[in-house]
């Protein structure tokens, strides 16, 4: 009984004496599996540009977390140009033929931690067959979940955004 009362002292420390926090954080650890949840929104911004532009919605979730270290990766395939904006990361480690933008899901939101980002992005050519996004869920290095749940078709320079 002293020992368990001594490990619970001690989580409790762990988290800053929030006592809320501390029992959210076991039931998560130990009573729910983690998940991890993609959603995407494409939208053409119908402003007179050379070529058409999109902005890609992406929301990243990662249900009942024990830890707020999760990083997502998008990975864009290598016939669309992502406009560069300051606050991405690009990397081209994982997957050839791929270009990936990676963020770290940082909101907590009472069980889960979430993250917002938008891109915008157009296809280099006019007609492009389908290719799948690839997504990636990481934690503290580890690779937690890799899907294909959407991909990507261009048709005269339409882009359009597929559930599979």
């Amino acid at each position: 009984m002293i020992a368990l009362g001594i490990v619970l002292a001690s989580i409790i420390a762990q988290q800053k004496f929030d006592l809320l926090y501390s029992l959210v954080y076991l039931e998560n650890t130990y009573l729910h599996e983690e998940l991890a949840n993609t959603q995407i929104q494409i939208t053409d911004l119908k402003e007179d540009f050379a070529k058409p532009i999109y902005r890609m919605d992406i929301s990243a979730t990662v249900n009942f977390s024990s830890s707020p270290e999760y990083d997502f990766t998008i990975f864009i395939p290598d016939e669309y140009t992502v406009l560069k904006q300051p606050q991405f990361i690009f990397k081209e480690e994982h997957f050839p033929g791929y270009k990936g933008i990676y963020f770290r899901l940082f909101t907590r939101k009472y069980r889960d931690i979430t993250g917002k980002i938008s891109i915008f992005l157009y296809s280099k050519k006019n007609n492009i067959s389908e290719k799948p996004l690839l997504t990636l869920f990481k934690k503290n290095g580890l690779t937690v979940q890799e899907k294909q749940k959407y991909a990507l078709k261009s048709e005269n320079n339409s882009i359009s955004l597929i559930l599979k």
